[in-house]
Parts: C-alpha cells; sequence; structure tokens
C-alpha cells in the first residue's frame, strides 16, 4: 500500500472509492492468491470486476432478473468481464502450481494451499475447480 500512496502528489484530486478498491484487490491478489499484480493488470481487472457488479446490480432487481437474460450491452460487458477474470486466474494459476507443488513447506496463500488439496483418493483440484 505504501508503493501505492507513495506515487500521490499534494494537492493531487484523487477518486477514493478507485483507490481503495485498488487496495482491496492489492491485499485479495496477496493474500488469496500470493501474486502481485502490476498497475496494467490491475487496471484490467479492475474494470471487469467494475462490469460484473453493474450487471449484478441491475439483475438484483425483479424487473432486472428477466431483462438481465436478453442481449444487451450491459450483459456483453459482463460477459467480457467474467472472461477476462477467468483469463487471469488461470494464468495465475498455470504460473502458481508448478510453484505450489515443488515446495513442502506451510502455504502461504489460499490458492496454493487450495493447488496441494487432495480428496480420499488422493486426486487434487483442476485449475477450473479452483477458479471457479
Amino acid at each position: 500500500s505504501e508503493a501505492r500512496y507513495s506515487k500521490w502528489k499534494v494537492g493531487e484530486v484523487k477518486a477514493v472509492n478507485r483507490e481503495m478498491n485498488g487496495l482491496t484487490l492489492d491485499i485479495f491478489m496477496r493474500s488469496i492468491l500470493g501474486v502481485e499484480l502490476g498497475a496494467e493488470k490491475e487496471e484490467e481487472i479492475a474494470e471487469a470486476f467494475d462490469h460484473c457488479m453493474s450487471f449484478f446490480h441491475f439483475t438484483a432487481n425483479p424487473l432486472g432478473i428477466f431483462l438481465g437474460g436478453l442481449p444487451s450491452p450491459m450483459k456483453s460487458k459482463y460477459e467480457k468481464g467474467i472472461k477476462t477474470l477467468h483469463v487471469i486466474i488461470e494464468e495465475i494459476l498455470k504460473e502458481k502450481r508448478p510453484q505450489a507443488l515443488a515446495h513442502d513447506g506451510p502455504a502461504r496463500d489460499l490458492i496454493t494451499t487450495l493447488i496441494r488439496a487432495k480428496d480420499d483418493s488422493g486426486k487434487g483440484l483442476t485449475d477450473i475447480e479452483i477458479r471457479d
């Protein structure tokens, strides 16, 4: 968080909501996924998440439930947002899986824990199961 805020200039106007969302994303990515993202990837995630949340809020009312099933620009943005998030998570899993399985020490994040998890038959979770 210090790196994020060290770039602020005195008197500069900032969108506090966007900055706090960025901080929350940083914390989530480090604690849950065990990764740090660059500003470009962070912006991509924020935009995708915004599209998903807009669609969620739209469909949260009785009329939205019906209209949400119809083709619309908002639904297209939602579907693109979901696809973007899936691709990013799958990239992270592809990178993290070999590292997680190569080390026996305690897991430092949730993704490593899930990658290492096995059921009673010894079968682990697939990337799709972890992603979803």
